[in-house]
């Protein structure tokens, strides 16, 4: 009994001295504590976005370093904790984005090149420059809000369905006006206006959402205020796209 305890000991001791020498239980023992990544130290960054044409402040900007993000003031200024070793990138419609590093002193001043714009005349001659890309057709459901596009939904003359795209439009000459159609809505009366397409063509159109009752708007992000504008097609003499 006793030669068999001592031979399960030292079998024993034996295992547990292969564990011990495993590589696996080795790497176990020596593992430390991975060290922050660099991105987790973030220091106070701030700066200036401008106009690259005129030196006006770029306002409602987005600055973004890594996953934290905020957006410039009506001056044009910013501030944000911004992680080491991450760079600052500086977006907004109606411009051309930017990505900077941040420098030693903290402080990034950028410079942004603006973005051809959509101008609206209105009928009391108000004018309004938009940022291309921000500008949508729109119509508003009642209790809802607002249904928008990057194309128009028309009707020609003929009945036909025409939805061209925004950037296949030259002008829009208005204002929209009351008109019949039957071709289009039978008993209603659509807002009527006329488009000049890229192509040369032009034609007559009734917007198609008028049919249903439903108000026809032109929504587009103010390149100078930075603040989104509801112009309705009635009150629009002309529009001219880049």
């Amino acid at each position: 009994m006793i030669f068999r305890s001592h031979r399960i000991t030292v079998i024993a001791a034996a295992l547990l001295a292969i564990t011990l020498a495993s590589p696996t239980f080795a790497g176990q023992k020596r593992r430390a504590v991975k060290p922050p990544a660099a991105g987790a130290v973030a220091e106070k960054t701030n700066g200036l976005v401008t106009d690259a044409s005129n030196a006006r402040p770029v306002v409602f900007a987005t600055v973004t370093a890594g996953e934290i993000a905020t957006t410039t003031d009506a001056e044009g200024k910013w501030q944000l904790d911004v992680p080491v070793g991450t760079n600052i990138t500086f977006s907004r419609s109606g411009y051309q984005t930017v990505t900077k590093p941040v420098p030693t002193n903290k402080i990034l001043n950028v410079t942004m090149t603006g973005l051809p714009t959509v101008r609206v005349r209105m009928t009391s001659d108000v004018t309004y420059d938009l940022d291309l890309d921000s500008t949508q057709f729109s119509y508003l459901v009642p209790f809802s809000g607002y249904v928008k596009s990057d194309s128009g939904k028309f009707c020609k003359p003929d009945g036909s369905e025409f939805k061209p795209e925004k950037t296949t439009i030259k002008r829009f000459i208005g204002p929209a006006t009351a008109s019949t159609s039957d071709a289009c809505c039978k008993d209603k009366t659509p807002l009527k206006a006329r488009l000049e397409m890229k192509s040369g063509d032009q034609t007559d159109v009734f917007f198609t959402d008028t049919c249903f009752g439903y108000e026809v708007d032109l929504v587009g992000r103010n390149h100078l205020a930075g603040d989104f504008v509801y112009l309705k097609f009635n009150d629009i003499a002309e529009i001219v796209f880049p």
